[in-house]
């Protein structure tokens, strides 16, 4: 069976990644300075810094992976300087150093973001970039030393959308968590469409750039999401039904605004995750609708649909509380 290497196994995208290779009875290392989200993965990890290049390349060397998903990184938005970003960064550099020095790995996919742009910009070029946060600013980094890197073997750069699914966490937890309350509200006559994706076909889309002829995706950025832009309102009927939730409701948008502005006054009263801030309403106003026919092109169509991958999740999160 293959041996493959995943940093950042611990996350989100890296727990299910996991186990999915692990159901098709894949040799698989885990490296991550936190515990595993699941603990079922427990044994696989090895545990450890990005930053700390001897730790990496060691753990490189000694389990010689034929391939390499580099998932590990800073994301929050709660930095003050660029270089508090250094996992996006010396990380990368320290990866490829560790990569080369194995010998063994044949293919390697880099997880980028798609805060490299702006949320209203579909960018036509892979290095044109409009980044508004200082963990954009890094991944830009991070894909310009992936692309300068000279690495000879087949390597790819992903930049996920907004992932949900089982193993999530804030932000997308908490808007399943507001729909099955009853206290999710859209704003009337609203159509708002977003390029998300579940979990289950970002999995699959990873696995299948791994799989494919090299030569149909070396040395290409591409977007991993659901195959179709979503409709939210439609996310959050799907979501309450499977629920059993209380309807969902449509408010005018000045009422929204108003309860973001109070929003804001909680988060500068100290409180971490007000359920609605004026950052959070412009994210749900502002469409993201992102082409994915070159993601299609490469690893075929998203296995489930819509009300799958929210059955699926809606199932984990009784399950797991």
């Amino acid at each position: 069976m293959p041996r493959i290497l995943v940093t950042g196994g611990s996350g989100f995208i890296g727990t299910n990644l996991i186990d999915s290779f692990l159901g098709d009875g894949w040799e698989v290392l885990s490296f991550d300075r936190e515990p595993a989200r699941d603990s079922r993965h427990d044994h696989l990890l090895r545990k450890g810094d990005i930053r700390d290049r001897d730790a990496l390349i060691a753990a490189t060397q000694d389990f010689r992976p034929d391939q390499v998903v580099h998932l590990a990184a800073r994301t929050d938005l709660d930095g003050r300087t660029l270089a508090e970003y250094d996992a996006n960064t010396t990380g990368v550099r320290n990866m490829i150093d560790a990569i080369r020095a194995s010998g063994t790995v044949d293919r390697a996919i880099f997880a980028s973001t798609r805060y490299v742009h702006r949320t209203e910009i579909f960018p036509q070029r892979e290095d044109e970039y409009s980044p508004f946060t200082l963990y954009g600013e890094s991944k830009v980094e991070t894909e310009r030393i992936v692309r300068t890197s000279g690495l000879d073997i087949p390597w790819v750069l992903i930049r996920p959308t907004s992932i949900w699914g089982p193993w999530f966490r804030i932000p997308y937890r908490m808007f399943f968590d507001t729909v099955r309350r009853g206290l999710y509200v859209h704003p009337k006559g609203r159509r708002i469409t977003k390029a998300y994706g579940y979990v289950g076909n970002v999995v699959h889309q990873i696995r299948q750039f791994l799989a494919v002829d090299a030569s149909r995706v070396n040395g290409r950025t591409l977007y991993v999401s659901d195959d179709d832009n979503m409709d939210v309102l439609q996310f959050a009927h799907s979501i309450q039904k499977a629920f059993a939730a209380p309807p969902v409701h449509e408010v005018p948008l000045f009422v929204l605004q108003a309860l973001a502005k109070g929003g804001d006054v909680l988060k500068k009263l100290g409180m971490s995750n007000p359920p609605l801030t004026s950052f959070r309403l412009n994210n749900l106003l502002t469409p993201m609708d992102y082409d994915m026919s070159a993601t299609r092109e490469a690893a075929g169509p998203a296995p489930f649909s819509l009300d799958e991958g929210v059955r699926i999740t809606v199932q984990w999160i009784l399950q797991h509380g």
